[in-house]
């Protein structure tokens, strides 16, 4: 996609993202990202034959569509006076579908839906303000044959036209949640009728609910009755309904309702009843003589059964028994102990206790259920919890749940109540207390579960891979062990053969703490029945660490033969940094861990090599003259410490000259003449004149050994010498024989005026602390008398006179 397509992209998205926010009530976003909004303008979201048009809540007129779109779905627009006008732009599409929800619709006019004929769905939901005369004028107009659903929902619709949907032949779903009904009656009759939702309305009265009409059924196809979160049972009321002419009814959802109290036998007369949800009302007492007879399941969760479970067998006489009943749900009532005696249901096949206030069970609870399959005891209230040895004891029990417990399984007690349950295949004991204990501890406890195909054993603090699970119980198909401590997978090479005739089909090890996974796992890329495995939410080092299994996961998500869960999007990289938050799968070992070729380091290394080598040369050589003059004085120190009779150290630093001339090669013309004369012949001090005296050698050498042989130095000052570095070097040794003997041996003879500005602050600083002597060529002025005395002064007595 070029650059240009995808700015659009962009600026569709982020306009479709503005306008969702300008709705009363937000949509789901969730559902249009991923859809390119390729069709009717920038409000539209199209994908196959599905449309999705969201408006800003004053667009009037659904935009036009591809000929092919069979569902729309419009949300948000300003349909106050929803008309054929609305629908103008699709009157061509054979629409199929149409859902208008969340449009603020208050009126229809009676032609509105004219040119949308082929609907067999309408959806015409959320709508506080709808005038309900205005919506039934204009459902006149739909080809009533074809409508199969029709959904009002949440519309604060008071009364249902039912002898207008009785002209809907072949409608089988009728959704009228959220609205204000309080009956329906009428001498209407819906012959397909299947699905009738009438969940959060205001039925209270016994006669607000009429399903026969003389003798015969308003609804003889109906399979699904949802009467939730009304006010039946109000004020403590037995429910009195008439259901004889439901007989064709097989789920009734009674939910949420104000129930206190159920007789068993109103419901005789639903002879194909399969489910009965009474969850969430205030039930207490159940009673009655007679059940459905195809009966199977009763949903009391959330109920205010207190100590124990209601005895449903309690009002049954002769041995009476209800063999289809096989799932009871008491899930989240008040209830501390089970037992209790349901002899008149001999085929349960399900239990569900879970979040009650179960502290202890006792032996042969469960025993009685000959077909008890599934037993759910999560969630368990009281912190402290007894189970007796044989509490669980069960030879047909097939599924266990006992999540969220805390059970102690250090317990010895513990430890071995799986000891009764030959036939269980699934177990489920996650976030119970197993901290500490080792994986071989966990087994043992297990062990006698030879059957077991699914466990799952989520955040008891595992901390290594249990691959003794795999091996030891050889019906497992499925191995969850998420939210646990286990930091990588190590799979010993002493398992290899063992794991390739296992069964397991499912291993889940998400959310916790792999960083890496090595060769060391590489035996579960070779289990042949492995279908499916799930690492996601762990915390990756997307490194180089992790090269072997970023080969080893090809672009689909596969390992070997399983299929990585929920791959690439939970695959995400923790560290490094530079990598943190982006997707595994694009982490690139053959770009950022590909060895470095020989050839390359052996380049760097002499490329370094050379750099040091010259680095150090090129110190080596501006400092040649330093470091010749620290050996020097090194060698000079060494050889003194074989003289340590004061009578020889004479014999070692004779002094020869009165003083060492330092100067430019360009000043000889000033050294050798009036310099000379002035100091040697009319004063009588002998000098070191390089070009005069200098011995053959090293030059470092031979200017050392002359200045250690002159009791002073003598530095002509001129704009010469200062540019020099040979000078400069003369002038810092002598400033450091001044520190080392412990004297002032320097005498500054400025023979001119010098240019301060390219000097040093060291050596401005030596020009104001040394003795310095002013030169003058007028041998009759004061300043040459005052040079002569100065030098006098510093140099003292001349060699030939103190030895005279």
């Amino acid at each position: 996609m070029n650059s240009g397509r995808v700015l659009m992209c962009i600026i569709i998205v982020s306009t479709a993202v503005g306008i969702l926010s300008a709705c009363d009530e937000m949509v789901d976003r969730k559902r249009y990202f991923g859809h390119e909004p390729n069709c009717g303008g920038h409000q539209c979201f199209c994908v196959n034959e599905k449309a999705h048009c969201i408006g800003d809540m004053t667009m009037k007129v659904i935009p036009k569509l591809s000929r092919n779109i069979s569902v729309l779905h419009a949300e948000c627009y300003d349909f106050s006076q929803l008309n054929k006008e609305s629908f103008k732009n699709i009157q061509e599409l054979d629409l199929e579908k149409l859902y208008l929800r969340r449009n603020d619709i208050q009126t229809l006019s009676e032609e509105t839906f004219d040119d949308l004929q082929h609907l067999t769905v309408l959806d015409i939901s959320e709508n506080e303000k709808l005038n309900n005369v205005t919506l039934f004028k204009a459902l006149r107009h739909l080809n009533k044959s074809n409508i199969i659903m029709l959904s009002l929902e949440k519309n604060r619709i008071k009364f249902i036209n039912f002898t207008l949907l009785e002209e809907f032949t072949n409608l089988q779903n009728l959704t009228l949640d959220g609205n204000l009904i309080s009956s329906i009656s009428g001498p209407s009759v819906m012959k397909h009728l299947r699905v009738l939702k009438l969940i959060w309305n205001q039925f209270r009265e016994k006669n607000s609910l009429q399903f026969c009409l003389q003798g015969r059924s308003r609804y003889p196809k109906l399979k699904r009755l949802y009467l939730g979160r009304n006010v039946l049972g109000r004020n403590g009321k037995p429910l009195q309904l008439e259901w004889t002419c439901l007989d064709t009814l097989e789920y009734l959802d009674l939910s949420n309702n104000t129930l206190i109290e159920v007789n068993v036998t109103t419901f005789k007369n639903l002879t194909s009843l399969r489910y009965l949800n009474l969850a969430a009302n205030w039930i207490e007492r159940v009673y009655g003589l007679v059940y459905p007879p195809r009966l199977e399941q009763i949903n009391f969760f959330d109920n205010h059964f207190t100590r124990h479970p209601p005895n449903l067998c309690h009002h049954i006489r002769n041995n009476v028994t209800f063999p289809n009943i096989k799932r009871l749900n008491f899930g989240r009532n008040y209830m501390q102990t089970l037992g209790t005696r349901w002899n008149c249901l001999p085929r349960i096949e399900t239990l569900d206790f879970s979040r009650n206030d179960v502290r202890s069970i006792r032996k042969h609870t469960f025993s009685n259920f000959k077909n008890l399959k599934n037993l759910y005891l999560s969630n368990l209230i009281p912190k402290t919890k007894s189970f007796d040895l044989e509490a669980f004891k069960s030879a047909s029990l097939q599924n266990l749940d006992l999540r969220f417990n805390q059970i102690d399984f250090h317990e010895l007690q513990n430890q071995r109540m799986f000891g009764f349950n030959p036939n269980l295949t699934r177990l489920d004991l996650s976030y119970n207390n197993f901290t500490g204990l080792s994986v071989e501890s966990i087994k043992d406890i297990l062990l006698p579960l030879k059957k077991l195909e699914k466990l799952v054993m989520q955040g008891i603090k595992l901390k290594t891979f249990p691959v003794e699970f795999l091996v030891d119980f050889t019906q497992l198909k499925v191995l969850n062990i998420d939210n646990n401590l286990i930091h990588t997978i190590e799979i010993p090479a002493a398992f290899m053969e063992k794991l390739k005739n296992i069964r397991i089909q499912n291993i889940s090890i998400a959310r916790g703490l792999i960083n890496t996974v090595t060769e060391n796992a590489y035996p579960l890329s070779i289990i042949n029945s492995l279908k499916y495995l799930n690492l996601g939410g762990n915390q990756f080092d997307c490194g180089c660490n992790m090269e072997w299994f970023r080969d080893n996961v090809n672009v689909s998500g596969y390992f070997g033969n399983a299929q990585l869960l929920n791959w690439p999007e939970n695959y995400v990289c923790s560290t490094p940094t530079s990598l943190e938050g982006h997707l595994f799968v694009d982490f690139r070992p053959e770009i950022d861990c590909r060895p470095i070729n020989p050839v390359y380091i052996a380049l760097i290394a002499i490329g370094t090599f050379l750099v040091i080598f010259f680095t150090i040369t090129s110190v080596i050589y501006w400092n040649r003259w330093y470091l010749k003059y620290w050996w020097y004085k090194w060698d000079k120190r060494r050889r003194s410490a074989h003289y340590r009779d004061p009578e020889l150290q004479p014999i070692l630093d004779q002094t020869q000259f009165d003083g060492y001339v330092v100067s430019n090669c360009n000043d000889n013309g000033f050294i050798h003449h009036p310099f000379r004369e002035m100091m040697e012949e009319k004063l009588g001090y002998k000098l070191h004149i390089w070009e005069r005296d200098a011995k053959s050698g090293a030059l470092v050498d031979v200017m050392l050994d002359a200045m250690y042989a002159s009791k002073q130095i003598v530095v002509v000052v001129s704009n010469n010498l200062i540019s020099d570095g040979w000078c400069k070097f003369q002038v810092d040794v002598a400033v450091d024989m001044s520190i080392e003997f412990g004297r002032n041996c320097v005498l500054l003879v400025v023979l001119e005026d010098v240019d301060f500005r390219p000097i040093s602050k060291a050596w401005c600083v030596l020009l104001t602390k040394k003795p310095t002597a002013y030169w003058s060529d007028d041998k009759d002025s004061i300043k040459y008398k005052l040079y002569e005395e100065n030098v006098k002064t510093h140099l003292g007595l001349p060699m030939s006179h103190r030895n005279a």
